[in-house]
């Protein structure tokens, strides 16, 4: 902890790991339209974004979890069928 005693804030490259979280939310939703190949872009950065919030801490609930799951298999299987 710094001597003013508030917790450091992670800083990449002049951002805030919140920052850094929004930017790769905000660019996988505007390349989602984005589909001349398979696996699309947004699917390749769907699994970015999933490690950068595992980074900071996910939370999720139990009725998320089976959800969760479920999408990482399906985009599993998406990058397998091609």
């Amino acid at each position: 902890m710094p001597a003013s005693g508030s917790p450091a804030i992670p800083v990449f490259a002049g951002y805030t790991f919140e920052q850094l979280r929004s930017g790769v939310v905000f660019v996988m939703l505007a390349i989602s339209f984005l589909v001349y190949i398979e696996p699309a872009p947004a699917d390749l950065m769907f699994v970015v974004v999933l490690l950068c919030f595992a980074r900071s801490g996910l939370s999720l609930t139990v009725g998320v979890v089976p959800l969760a799951v479920f999408l990482v298999l399906y985009n599993i299987g998406g990058f397998l069928s091609f």
